[in-house]
Protein backbone atom coordinates (compact mmCIF):
# COMPACT_ATOMS: atom_id res chain seq x y z
CA UNK A 1 0.00 0.00 0.00
CA UNK A 2 2.89 2.37 0.78
CA UNK A 3 4.43 1.74 -2.63
CA UNK A 4 1.06 2.37 -4.28
CA UNK A 5 0.67 5.66 -2.37
CA UNK A 6 4.11 6.88 -3.47
CA UNK A 7 3.31 5.96 -7.07
CA UNK A 8 0.03 7.93 -7.00
CA UNK A 9 1.78 10.96 -5.47
CA UNK A 10 4.38 11.01 -8.23
CA UNK A 11 1.77 10.67 -10.99
CA UNK A 12 -0.21 13.66 -9.64
CA UNK A 13 2.86 15.89 -9.48
CA UNK A 14 2.71 16.41 -5.71
CA UNK A 15 5.77 14.34 -4.73
CA UNK A 16 9.09 15.77 -3.64
CA UNK A 17 10.92 14.82 -6.83
CA UNK A 18 10.96 16.84 -10.08
CA UNK A 19 7.78 16.78 -12.18
CA UNK A 20 8.02 15.02 -15.48
CA UNK A 21 8.45 17.24 -18.53
CA UNK A 22 5.17 17.87 -20.40
CA UNK A 23 4.75 16.12 -23.71
CA UNK A 24 6.10 18.01 -26.70
CA UNK A 25 3.43 19.97 -28.58
CA UNK A 26 2.24 18.76 -31.91
CA UNK A 27 4.21 20.15 -34.86
CA UNK A 28 2.93 23.25 -36.63
CA UNK A 29 0.55 22.59 -39.49
CA UNK A 30 -0.85 24.69 -42.30
CA UNK A 31 -4.43 23.48 -42.68
CA UNK A 32 -5.41 26.34 -44.96
CA UNK A 33 -3.81 28.95 -47.20
CA UNK A 34 -1.99 31.55 -45.13
CA UNK A 35 -2.62 29.78 -41.81
CA UNK A 36 -0.20 28.35 -39.26
CA UNK A 37 -1.78 26.23 -36.55
CA UNK A 38 -0.12 24.66 -33.55
CA UNK A 39 -1.41 22.75 -30.54
CA UNK A 40 0.05 24.32 -27.40
CA UNK A 41 0.18 22.70 -23.99
CA UNK A 42 -1.12 24.92 -21.21
CA UNK A 43 1.75 24.02 -18.87
CA UNK A 44 4.44 24.75 -21.45
CA UNK A 45 3.09 27.49 -23.72
CA UNK A 46 4.94 28.15 -26.95
CA UNK A 47 5.31 30.46 -29.93
CA UNK A 48 3.38 30.33 -33.19
CA UNK A 49 5.36 31.97 -35.99
CA UNK A 50 3.81 33.13 -39.25
CA UNK A 51 6.31 33.64 -42.10
CA UNK A 52 4.49 36.78 -43.30
CA UNK A 53 5.57 38.74 -40.22
CA UNK A 54 3.64 37.78 -37.09
CA UNK A 55 4.48 35.90 -33.90
CA UNK A 56 2.12 34.81 -31.14
CA UNK A 57 4.01 34.26 -27.89
CA UNK A 58 2.07 32.25 -25.30
CA UNK A 59 3.97 31.80 -22.02
CA UNK A 60 3.40 28.86 -19.72
CA UNK A 61 0.10 29.25 -17.90
CA UNK A 62 -1.39 31.74 -20.38
CA UNK A 63 -3.70 29.07 -21.79
CA UNK A 64 -6.52 27.82 -19.60
CA UNK A 65 -6.04 24.37 -21.12
CA UNK A 66 -4.32 22.71 -24.05
CA UNK A 67 -5.63 24.24 -27.26
CA UNK A 68 -5.02 24.59 -30.98
CA UNK A 69 -3.80 28.13 -31.62
CA UNK A 70 -3.61 29.55 -35.12
CA UNK A 71 -2.31 32.63 -36.92
CA UNK A 72 -3.93 33.27 -40.29
CA UNK A 73 -3.19 35.99 -42.81
CA UNK A 74 -6.41 37.53 -44.10
CA UNK A 75 -7.43 40.26 -46.55
CA UNK A 76 -7.38 43.78 -45.17
CA UNK A 77 -10.48 44.81 -43.20
CA UNK A 78 -10.05 48.58 -43.51
CA UNK A 79 -13.08 50.78 -42.81
CA UNK A 80 -14.67 52.24 -45.91
CA UNK A 81 -12.69 55.49 -46.07
CA UNK A 82 -9.98 57.47 -44.32
CA UNK A 83 -7.49 54.67 -43.61
CA UNK A 84 -4.48 53.06 -45.31
CA UNK A 85 -3.08 49.62 -44.58
CA UNK A 86 0.33 49.79 -42.85
CA UNK A 87 0.92 46.06 -42.57
CA UNK A 88 -0.72 42.72 -43.03
CA UNK A 89 -3.88 41.61 -41.26
CA UNK A 90 -3.66 38.53 -39.05
CA UNK A 91 -6.41 36.55 -37.39
CA UNK A 92 -5.74 34.95 -34.00
CA UNK A 93 -7.90 31.96 -33.16
CA UNK A 94 -7.78 29.91 -29.96
CA UNK A 95 -9.80 26.78 -30.60
CA UNK A 96 -11.12 24.94 -27.58
CA UNK A 97 -9.47 27.19 -24.99
CA UNK A 98 -8.97 30.75 -23.84
CA UNK A 99 -6.02 33.07 -23.38
CA UNK A 100 -5.17 34.52 -19.99
CA UNK A 101 -2.87 37.48 -19.22
CA UNK A 102 0.63 37.16 -20.58
CA UNK A 103 0.10 36.29 -24.25
CA UNK A 104 1.74 38.67 -26.72
CA UNK A 105 1.20 39.21 -30.45
CA UNK A 106 4.10 40.74 -32.39
CA UNK A 107 3.60 42.28 -35.84
CA UNK A 108 6.30 43.61 -38.15
CA UNK A 109 5.76 47.37 -38.40
CA UNK A 110 7.14 50.29 -40.39
CA UNK A 111 6.32 53.98 -40.14
CA UNK A 112 4.99 56.47 -37.61
CA UNK A 113 1.58 57.30 -36.13
CA UNK A 114 0.46 53.72 -36.64
CA UNK A 115 -2.85 52.60 -35.21
CA UNK A 116 -3.87 49.07 -34.33
CA UNK A 117 -7.25 48.07 -35.77
CA UNK A 118 -8.83 45.04 -34.11
CA UNK A 119 -11.99 43.36 -35.33
CA UNK A 120 -13.88 41.11 -32.91
CA UNK A 121 -15.91 38.04 -33.93
CA UNK A 122 -19.11 40.11 -33.79
CA UNK A 123 -17.62 42.70 -36.18
CA UNK A 124 -16.86 45.35 -33.53
CA UNK A 125 -13.90 47.48 -34.64
CA UNK A 126 -11.58 49.09 -32.15
CA UNK A 127 -8.67 51.48 -32.73
CA UNK A 128 -5.81 52.09 -30.32
CA UNK A 129 -2.27 53.38 -30.42
CA UNK A 130 0.25 50.83 -31.67
CA UNK A 131 3.25 50.24 -29.39
CA UNK A 132 6.03 50.07 -32.01
CA UNK A 133 9.64 49.57 -30.96
CA UNK A 134 12.51 48.65 -33.28
CA UNK A 135 10.18 47.78 -36.13
CA UNK A 136 7.88 45.53 -34.10
CA UNK A 137 4.39 46.28 -32.75
CA UNK A 138 3.82 44.48 -29.44
CA UNK A 139 0.20 43.75 -28.58
CA UNK A 140 -0.65 42.31 -25.14
CA UNK A 141 -3.68 40.07 -25.56
CA UNK A 142 -4.91 39.94 -21.98
CA UNK A 143 -7.36 42.78 -22.72
CA UNK A 144 -8.98 40.94 -25.61
CA UNK A 145 -12.22 39.70 -24.10
CA UNK A 146 -13.24 38.26 -27.47
CA UNK A 147 -10.39 35.74 -27.22
CA UNK A 148 -12.12 34.35 -24.15
CA UNK A 149 -15.18 33.58 -26.24
CA UNK A 150 -15.79 31.48 -29.36
CA UNK A 151 -14.54 33.01 -32.56
CA UNK A 152 -11.44 34.67 -33.94
CA UNK A 153 -10.16 38.23 -33.66
CA UNK A 154 -8.10 40.05 -36.27
CA UNK A 155 -5.26 42.56 -35.90
CA UNK A 156 -4.06 45.02 -38.51
CA UNK A 157 -1.76 48.04 -38.44
CA UNK A 158 -3.24 51.06 -40.22
CA UNK A 159 -2.54 54.75 -40.65
CA UNK A 160 -4.71 57.78 -41.29
CA UNK A 161 -3.19 60.03 -43.99
CA UNK A 162 -2.26 63.50 -42.76
CA UNK A 163 -4.79 66.27 -43.39
CA UNK A 164 -3.52 69.85 -43.23
CA UNK A 165 -6.54 72.08 -42.59
CA UNK A 166 -5.38 75.41 -41.20
CA UNK A 167 -8.97 76.64 -41.26
CA UNK A 168 -12.06 74.77 -42.45
CA UNK A 169 -13.38 75.86 -45.82
CA UNK A 170 -16.87 75.47 -44.41
CA UNK A 171 -18.83 74.28 -41.42
CA UNK A 172 -21.11 71.58 -42.80
CA UNK A 173 -24.81 72.30 -43.14
CA UNK A 174 -26.26 69.65 -40.84
CA UNK A 175 -29.80 69.78 -39.38
CA UNK A 176 -29.82 70.57 -35.67
CA UNK A 177 -32.22 69.13 -33.06
CA UNK A 178 -32.62 69.36 -29.29
CA UNK A 179 -33.04 66.44 -26.88
CA UNK A 180 -35.16 68.63 -24.57
CA UNK A 181 -33.66 67.58 -21.22
CA UNK A 182 -34.39 63.89 -21.81
CA UNK A 183 -31.50 61.37 -21.99
CA UNK A 184 -32.12 61.16 -25.73
CA UNK A 185 -28.81 62.47 -27.07
CA UNK A 186 -28.33 59.33 -29.20
CA UNK A 187 -31.59 59.41 -31.20
CA UNK A 188 -31.32 63.20 -31.42
CA UNK A 189 -27.74 63.12 -32.77
CA UNK A 190 -28.60 60.20 -35.04
CA UNK A 191 -31.48 62.22 -36.53
CA UNK A 192 -29.01 65.03 -37.31
CA UNK A 193 -26.62 62.60 -38.99
CA UNK A 194 -29.24 60.66 -40.96
CA UNK A 195 -31.03 63.76 -42.23
CA UNK A 196 -27.90 64.75 -44.14
CA UNK A 197 -28.87 62.09 -46.66
CA UNK A 198 -31.66 61.86 -49.20
CA UNK A 199 -32.68 58.22 -49.22
CA UNK A 200 -31.40 56.68 -46.00
CA UNK A 201 -34.67 56.43 -44.04
CA UNK A 202 -36.45 59.52 -45.29
CA UNK A 203 -36.54 62.59 -43.03
CA UNK A 204 -36.46 61.21 -39.49
CA UNK A 205 -37.16 62.65 -36.04
CA UNK A 206 -35.51 61.74 -32.76
CA UNK A 207 -38.82 60.50 -31.33
CA UNK A 208 -39.30 58.27 -34.37
CA UNK A 209 -35.85 56.69 -33.87
CA UNK A 210 -36.49 56.20 -30.15
CA UNK A 211 -39.84 54.57 -30.89
CA UNK A 212 -38.24 52.16 -33.37
CA UNK A 213 -36.05 50.82 -30.54
CA UNK A 214 -38.65 51.13 -27.73
CA UNK A 215 -36.61 53.73 -25.85
CA UNK A 216 -38.45 55.10 -22.82
CA UNK A 217 -38.33 58.77 -21.93
CA UNK A 218 -35.91 58.12 -19.04
CA UNK A 219 -33.55 55.76 -20.90
CA UNK A 220 -30.34 56.21 -22.87
CA UNK A 221 -29.41 54.29 -26.00
CA UNK A 222 -26.65 53.40 -28.50
CA UNK A 223 -26.37 54.19 -32.20
CA UNK A 224 -26.07 50.53 -33.15
CA UNK A 225 -29.18 49.45 -31.27
CA UNK A 226 -31.34 51.98 -33.11
CA UNK A 227 -29.79 51.17 -36.49
CA UNK A 228 -30.38 47.46 -35.88
CA UNK A 229 -34.01 48.11 -34.94
CA UNK A 230 -34.46 50.15 -38.12
CA UNK A 231 -32.94 47.33 -40.18
CA UNK A 232 -30.24 49.56 -41.69
CA UNK A 233 -27.76 47.52 -43.71
CA UNK A 234 -24.45 47.32 -41.79
CA UNK A 235 -22.55 47.73 -45.06
CA UNK A 236 -23.88 51.30 -45.25
CA UNK A 237 -21.86 52.61 -42.30
CA UNK A 238 -18.66 52.38 -40.25
CA UNK A 239 -18.94 52.38 -36.48
CA UNK A 240 -15.52 52.63 -34.80
CA UNK A 241 -14.36 52.69 -31.18
CA UNK A 242 -11.32 54.90 -30.50
CA UNK A 243 -9.19 54.41 -27.40
CA UNK A 244 -8.85 57.47 -25.16
CA UNK A 245 -5.11 57.61 -25.84
CA UNK A 246 -5.90 58.54 -29.46
CA UNK A 247 -7.95 61.59 -28.46
CA UNK A 248 -6.92 64.05 -29.85
CA UNK A 249 -3.86 62.52 -31.57
CA UNK A 250 -3.05 62.92 -35.27
CA UNK A 251 -4.84 59.71 -36.36
CA UNK A 252 -8.14 60.78 -34.78
CA UNK A 253 -8.03 64.44 -35.78
CA UNK A 254 -6.93 63.53 -39.32
CA UNK A 255 -9.86 61.12 -39.60
CA UNK A 256 -12.39 63.79 -38.62
CA UNK A 257 -10.73 66.39 -40.86
CA UNK A 258 -10.84 63.98 -43.80
CA UNK A 259 -14.47 63.00 -43.29
CA UNK A 260 -15.75 66.53 -42.75
CA UNK A 261 -13.58 68.53 -45.17
CA UNK A 262 -12.93 66.00 -47.94
CA UNK A 263 -16.05 63.81 -48.06
CA UNK A 264 -18.43 66.49 -46.75
CA UNK A 265 -20.08 64.12 -44.27
CA UNK A 266 -20.65 64.86 -40.60
CA UNK A 267 -19.86 61.98 -38.22
CA UNK A 268 -21.99 61.04 -35.27
CA UNK A 269 -19.87 60.76 -32.12
CA UNK A 270 -20.46 59.40 -28.64
CA UNK A 271 -18.37 59.30 -25.48
CA UNK A 272 -18.54 56.39 -23.06
CA UNK A 273 -17.02 58.60 -20.36
CA UNK A 274 -19.62 61.36 -20.46
CA UNK A 275 -22.40 59.11 -21.81
CA UNK A 276 -23.17 61.77 -24.38
CA UNK A 277 -23.70 61.78 -28.15
CA UNK A 278 -23.10 64.72 -30.49
CA UNK A 279 -22.20 65.50 -34.12
CA UNK A 280 -18.99 66.83 -35.66
CA UNK A 281 -19.70 69.53 -38.27
CA UNK A 282 -16.26 71.15 -38.65
CA UNK A 283 -12.61 70.26 -38.03
CA UNK A 284 -9.26 72.00 -38.50
CA UNK A 285 -5.72 71.50 -37.24
CA UNK A 286 -6.59 73.32 -34.02
CA UNK A 287 -10.36 73.16 -33.49
CA UNK A 288 -13.49 71.07 -33.83
CA UNK A 289 -17.09 72.30 -34.27
CA UNK A 290 -19.96 70.32 -32.74
CA UNK A 291 -23.74 70.20 -32.81
CA UNK A 292 -24.44 69.55 -29.12
CA UNK A 293 -28.07 68.46 -28.53
CA UNK A 294 -28.05 69.12 -24.78
CA UNK A 295 -25.39 71.67 -23.85
CA UNK A 296 -23.28 69.11 -22.01
CA UNK A 297 -20.13 70.57 -23.58
CA UNK A 298 -20.88 74.27 -23.50
CA UNK A 299 -23.59 74.82 -20.90
CA UNK A 300 -26.22 75.47 -23.55
CA UNK A 301 -27.47 73.38 -26.45
CA UNK A 302 -25.45 74.71 -29.35
CA UNK A 303 -25.25 74.85 -33.13
CA UNK A 304 -21.65 74.52 -34.40
CA UNK A 305 -20.05 74.95 -30.97
CA UNK A 306 -16.32 75.69 -31.46
CA UNK A 307 -13.80 73.93 -29.19
CA UNK A 308 -10.04 73.55 -29.33
CA UNK A 309 -8.94 69.93 -29.54
CA UNK A 310 -7.65 70.21 -25.96
CA UNK A 311 -11.02 71.56 -24.80
CA UNK A 312 -12.72 68.76 -26.69
CA UNK A 313 -10.72 66.11 -24.86
CA UNK A 314 -11.38 67.78 -21.51
CA UNK A 315 -15.15 67.64 -21.96
CA UNK A 316 -15.46 64.40 -23.94
CA UNK A 317 -12.82 62.28 -22.19
CA UNK A 318 -12.21 62.58 -18.46
CA UNK A 319 -10.17 59.41 -17.94
CA UNK A 320 -8.10 56.94 -19.91
CA UNK A 321 -9.70 53.62 -20.63
CA UNK A 322 -10.47 51.68 -23.77
CA UNK A 323 -13.31 52.43 -26.18
CA UNK A 324 -13.78 55.98 -24.96
CA UNK A 325 -15.10 57.56 -28.15
CA UNK A 326 -17.17 56.14 -31.01
CA UNK A 327 -17.62 57.50 -34.53
CA UNK A 328 -20.43 56.75 -36.98
CA UNK A 329 -20.09 57.50 -40.71
CA UNK A 330 -22.48 56.51 -43.51
CA UNK A 331 -21.19 55.53 -46.96
CA UNK A 332 -23.58 57.74 -48.89
CA UNK A 333 -23.42 61.07 -50.66
CA UNK A 334 -25.17 63.79 -48.64
CA UNK A 335 -27.91 66.02 -49.95
CA UNK A 336 -26.80 69.22 -51.69
CA UNK A 337 -25.88 71.86 -49.08
CA UNK A 338 -28.83 74.04 -50.15
CA UNK A 339 -31.21 71.33 -48.90
CA UNK A 340 -29.55 71.25 -45.46
CA UNK A 341 -29.65 74.90 -44.43
CA UNK A 342 -32.15 74.64 -41.59
CA UNK A 343 -34.29 72.43 -39.40
CA UNK A 344 -37.49 72.44 -37.35
CA UNK A 345 -36.84 71.99 -33.62
CA UNK A 346 -39.73 70.73 -31.48
CA UNK A 347 -39.89 70.10 -27.74
CA UNK A 348 -42.06 67.79 -25.70
CA UNK A 349 -44.18 67.85 -22.55
CA UNK A 350 -46.12 70.53 -20.69
CA UNK A 351 -45.17 73.93 -22.04
CA UNK A 352 -43.61 72.25 -25.06
CA UNK A 353 -44.39 72.39 -28.75
CA UNK A 354 -47.93 70.99 -28.88
CA UNK A 355 -50.93 70.95 -26.57
CA UNK A 356 -54.70 70.60 -26.97
CA UNK A 357 -56.99 72.99 -25.10
CA UNK A 358 -60.74 72.81 -24.48
CA UNK A 359 -63.00 74.55 -21.99
CA UNK A 360 -60.18 76.73 -20.69
CA UNK A 361 -58.05 73.70 -19.76
CA UNK A 362 -55.06 71.91 -21.20
CA UNK A 363 -56.54 68.52 -22.09
CA UNK A 364 -53.41 66.95 -23.62
CA UNK A 365 -49.68 67.59 -24.05
CA UNK A 366 -47.51 65.96 -26.67
CA UNK A 367 -44.89 63.83 -24.85
CA UNK A 368 -41.94 61.78 -26.10
CA UNK A 369 -41.98 58.14 -25.04
CA UNK A 370 -40.90 55.16 -27.13
CA UNK A 371 -41.24 52.45 -24.48
CA UNK A 372 -44.55 51.06 -25.78
CA UNK A 373 -45.28 53.58 -28.51
CA UNK A 374 -43.62 52.92 -31.85
CA UNK A 375 -44.38 56.51 -32.92
CA UNK A 376 -42.06 57.60 -30.11
CA UNK A 377 -44.70 59.85 -28.49
CA UNK A 378 -48.10 59.98 -26.80
CA UNK A 379 -50.72 62.59 -25.97
CA UNK A 380 -51.10 62.67 -22.19
CA UNK A 381 -54.32 63.27 -20.24
CA UNK A 382 -53.70 65.69 -17.33
CA UNK A 383 -57.44 66.08 -16.59
CA UNK A 384 -58.26 62.36 -16.82
CA UNK A 385 -61.10 62.98 -19.27
CA UNK A 386 -59.85 61.51 -22.56
CA UNK A 387 -60.53 58.03 -23.95
CA UNK A 388 -57.42 55.89 -24.20
CA UNK A 389 -55.85 55.00 -27.52
CA UNK A 390 -53.48 52.14 -28.27
CA UNK A 391 -51.40 54.12 -30.76
CA UNK A 392 -51.27 57.67 -29.37
CA UNK A 393 -51.93 57.11 -25.66
CA UNK A 394 -55.19 59.07 -25.68
CA UNK A 395 -57.59 60.41 -28.29
CA UNK A 396 -59.79 63.48 -28.55
CA UNK A 397 -63.60 63.00 -28.51
CA UNK A 398 -65.90 65.15 -30.62
CA UNK A 399 -68.01 67.07 -28.11
CA UNK A 400 -68.89 70.35 -29.82
CA UNK A 401 -71.29 71.40 -32.56
CA UNK A 402 -75.05 71.27 -32.84
CA UNK A 403 -77.56 68.79 -34.16
CA UNK A 404 -76.64 65.27 -35.17
CA UNK A 405 -73.08 66.10 -36.26
CA UNK A 406 -70.52 66.52 -33.50
CA UNK A 407 -67.17 68.16 -34.08
CA UNK A 408 -63.84 68.48 -32.31
CA UNK A 409 -63.87 71.83 -30.56
CA UNK A 410 -61.12 73.62 -28.65
CA UNK A 411 -57.76 74.50 -30.19
CA UNK A 412 -54.16 73.33 -30.56
CA UNK A 413 -51.34 75.54 -29.33
CA UNK A 414 -47.98 75.08 -31.00
CA UNK A 415 -44.47 76.38 -30.45
CA UNK A 416 -41.82 75.61 -33.03
CA UNK A 417 -38.24 76.76 -33.33
CA UNK A 418 -36.21 77.02 -36.52
CA UNK A 419 -32.46 76.39 -36.57
CA UNK A 420 -30.23 78.28 -38.98
CA UNK A 421 -27.26 75.90 -39.32
CA UNK A 422 -25.30 78.10 -41.75
CA UNK A 423 -22.72 80.82 -41.24
CA UNK A 424 -24.88 83.70 -42.49
CA UNK A 425 -28.30 85.20 -41.81
CA UNK A 426 -31.02 83.57 -43.90
CA UNK A 427 -34.71 83.95 -44.73
CA UNK A 428 -36.98 80.99 -44.02
CA UNK A 429 -40.63 80.15 -44.50
CA UNK A 430 -42.26 77.91 -41.91
CA UNK A 431 -45.58 76.34 -42.91
CA UNK A 432 -47.87 74.70 -40.35
CA UNK A 433 -50.63 72.42 -41.64
CA UNK A 434 -53.55 70.76 -39.87
CA UNK A 435 -54.39 67.77 -42.06
CA UNK A 436 -57.19 65.24 -42.22
CA UNK A 437 -57.09 61.89 -44.02
CA UNK A 438 -58.59 63.74 -47.01
CA UNK A 439 -56.21 66.70 -47.07
CA UNK A 440 -55.36 70.04 -45.37
CA UNK A 441 -57.90 71.67 -43.05
CA UNK A 442 -55.87 74.72 -42.04
CA UNK A 443 -52.48 76.21 -42.77
CA UNK A 444 -50.27 79.01 -41.50
CA UNK A 445 -47.12 80.56 -42.96
CA UNK A 446 -44.40 82.50 -41.12
CA UNK A 447 -41.54 84.44 -42.72
CA UNK A 448 -38.41 84.42 -40.57
CA UNK A 449 -35.05 86.16 -40.91
CA UNK A 450 -32.62 84.31 -38.65
CA UNK A 451 -29.00 84.99 -37.65
CA UNK A 452 -26.18 82.54 -38.35
CA UNK A 453 -25.83 79.42 -36.19
CA UNK A 454 -28.92 80.14 -34.12
CA UNK A 455 -32.03 78.29 -32.95
CA UNK A 456 -33.11 78.91 -29.37
CA UNK A 457 -34.65 82.35 -29.82
CA UNK A 458 -36.15 81.60 -33.24
CA UNK A 459 -39.62 80.78 -31.87
CA UNK A 460 -43.03 80.69 -33.54
CA UNK A 461 -46.03 80.57 -31.14
CA UNK A 462 -49.59 80.30 -32.43
CA UNK A 463 -52.83 78.29 -32.34
CA UNK A 464 -54.90 76.19 -34.70
CA UNK A 465 -58.61 76.72 -34.01
CA UNK A 466 -62.02 76.92 -35.67
CA UNK A 467 -61.29 73.69 -37.49
CA UNK A 468 -64.12 71.56 -38.78
CA UNK A 469 -63.28 68.02 -37.66
CA UNK A 470 -66.55 66.10 -37.82
CA UNK A 471 -65.28 62.56 -38.45
CA UNK A 472 -63.34 60.08 -36.37
CA UNK A 473 -59.90 59.12 -37.64
CA UNK A 474 -56.22 60.02 -37.63
CA UNK A 475 -55.20 63.65 -38.15
CA UNK A 476 -51.81 65.34 -38.20
CA UNK A 477 -50.03 68.62 -37.57
CA UNK A 478 -47.17 69.10 -40.01
CA UNK A 479 -44.32 71.63 -39.84
CA UNK A 480 -42.60 72.23 -43.16
CA UNK A 481 -39.52 74.46 -43.57
CA UNK A 482 -38.30 76.14 -46.75
CA UNK A 483 -35.23 78.29 -47.39
CA UNK A 484 -34.68 80.08 -50.69
CA UNK A 485 -37.58 78.12 -52.15
CA UNK A 486 -35.94 74.78 -51.25
CA UNK A 487 -37.55 72.26 -48.92
CA UNK A 488 -35.14 71.67 -46.01
CA UNK A 489 -37.05 69.89 -43.22
CA UNK A 490 -40.40 68.49 -42.13
CA UNK A 491 -41.83 67.22 -38.85
CA UNK A 492 -45.23 65.53 -38.52
CA UNK A 493 -47.17 64.73 -35.34
CA UNK A 494 -50.39 62.69 -35.47
CA UNK A 495 -53.41 62.46 -33.17
CA UNK A 496 -56.60 60.42 -33.05
CA UNK A 497 -60.18 61.71 -32.93
CA UNK A 498 -63.06 59.53 -31.73
CA UNK A 499 -64.95 58.10 -28.78
CA UNK A 500 -65.00 54.37 -29.49
CA UNK A 501 -62.30 51.90 -30.56
CA UNK A 502 -60.47 53.02 -33.68
CA UNK A 503 -58.48 51.13 -36.26
CA UNK A 504 -55.61 53.60 -36.56
CA UNK A 505 -52.72 52.89 -38.92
Amino acid sequence: MLALGLLLAACSGTGTGPSPAPPAPAPATTPGPGEVRQTLRALAGGTVVHPAGARLVVPAGALAKDAAVSLREAPSDLPGEGFQAAGRRFVVDVQGGELKPGALLELDARGQDLVLLTTAPDGTRRLRRADVRQGVARIPLQEEASLRAPGAQSYELVRVPAQDVAAPTTILNVPYYWQDNLPWCVPTSLAMVMNQYENLQGTVANWQLAGADHQASDEGNRYLEILDSLGVNKALYDYLSWDADLIPSAPFTNYLKFMINTTGRAPGLSSTTTSHAFVGVGASNTHVWLHDPSGAFSGTASVAQKLSWEEFRAVAIDATRSNELRTLIFHKNPKPPALRRGSVVLEEGAGGSLSYHRGGQVRANWQWDGSFWTNGYIWDDPTGTLPQDGTYGNRFPRTGGTGAVKKLDGHFSYKARVANVTGQARNYQLFVFLESPLGPLQSRMYALNLPAYSWKNNVVNDVLDNFNITQDGTYSIRFELLEGGDFVDVKTVKFAVGDGPLAIP
